[in-house]
């Protein structure tokens, strides 16, 4: 099986993928929050639930759409899989619960980004997604490789694309 490789300059980085994640959180505790003011006192139990339902409903179907997130849309970006095309709900669903329950927390996954050729989140490496500029086309295509990482004291392997010169 194939991959694609983007141009460095299509790949958000720190800032941009930061702001987004801001964006979208606000966004997501305003949407509660008048759904709150509307239905008043109903409960810890309930509240809990329907944050899960929106907040998974809004990182993964809306995301992954052409309608996005709000963040996505105000900041031109777009998620897709290490083939370029829309990624499943599968890894859609799993991106986003790592992102609320670990292994990998936010603040080391947004941090990783900046190291990473890629730009790519932990995150978005074990499940196999670039977050990228909505207009980007890929400029290679090569296999899918495994490589194996060490991270906060686990051994990982993570399936990516890399150029022939990046492959030692």
């Amino acid at each position: 099986m194939n991959g694609v490789i983007f141009n460095k300059k299509d790949i958000p980085g720190f800032t941009k993928r930061t702001l987004c994640v801001m964006i979208d959180l606000l966004f997501v505790f305003l949407i509660l929050k008048l759904l709150f003011y509307f239905l008043g006192n109903i409960g810890d139990g309930f509240v809990l639930l329907i944050w899960f339902i929106i907040s998974t409903l809004y990182f993964t179907i809306i995301k992954s759409s052409n309608v996005k997130t709000l963040g996505y849309r105000l900041l031109g970006l777009r998620i897709v899989n290490l083939g370029g095309s829309k990624p499943s709900f599968s890894q859609m669903i799993l991106r986003h619960l790592i992102s609320l329950i670990g292994p990998f927390q936010l603040p080391y996954d947004i941090i990783w980004i900046v190291q990473d050729d890629q730009k790519q989140t932990l995150r978005d490496k074990f499940v196999g997604t670039y977050v990228i500029k909505s207009k980007a086309k890929p400029i290679f295509e090569n296999k899918i490789f495994t490589f194996y990482y060490f991270v906060h004291g686990f051994l990982f392997l993570f399936e990516e694309v890399k150029h022939p010169n990046q492959i030692l």
